[in-house]
């Protein structure tokens, strides 16, 4: 898996940088990372848990939620919703999946969802308002609001710290 460890030396270039933009951009990539592993390593590698007793989502059922909210736009993410395309009550959902990655299924969905503008920010050119549109936000103010929240910075302020990345790392000035 040759893009984990693109992602790999990206945090390591993150977390070499002091700041609190760096951390959340080093966490962005990280959860990437386990995406990936999740969905790729064949399953003799990653530990199964059983639904019966341990309490986490089995493997295919994490797996396949991730998948979910990393297609899912921002306008039409419900952890209800979720919960419902896995067969599960929203409370058991929502229990399970915060035991098997110790963040709630909201929490996740937010991160990995700013992880992407983040990545669409720092790695591309394109308009923030087309940015903010693709991922599903009703607005650009709702968009810059909500990364301003996350990011404590604007998309825009975000976009000239964060300089030009590609998956080959880093840019060279």
């Amino acid at each position: 898996m040759p893009l984990v460890g693109q992602l790999a030396r990206m945090i390591e270039d993150e977390a070499a940088k002091p700041d609190q933009h760096s951390f959340l951009m080093a966490t962005a990539f990280a959860r990437q990372i386990v995406s990936l592993v999740l969905r790729e390593w064949p399953e003799t590698l990653v530990r199964r848990y059983e639904a019966s007793g341990s309490g986490h989502l089995p493997r295919h059922e994490l797996v396949r939620s991730i998948e979910i909210m990393s297609m899912t736009s921002a306008r039409d993410f419900t952890v209800p919703v979720l919960a419902g395309q896995l067969n599960r009550s929203p409370s058991t959902f929502s229990r399970l999946f915060t035991r098997s990655t110790g963040t709630s299924p909201h929490k996740f969905y937010v991160d990995l969802l700013f992880g992407q503008a983040a990545n669409l920010l720092s790695g591309t050119d394109r308009p923030i308002k087309e940015i903010a549109l693709e991922l599903g936000f009703m607005s650009f103010s709702q968009f810059s609001n909500s990364f301003r929240q996350q990011w404590k910075m604007t998309p825009t302020e975000f976009r000239k710290q964060a300089g030009p990345y590609s998956l080959d790392g880093p840019a060279n000035p």
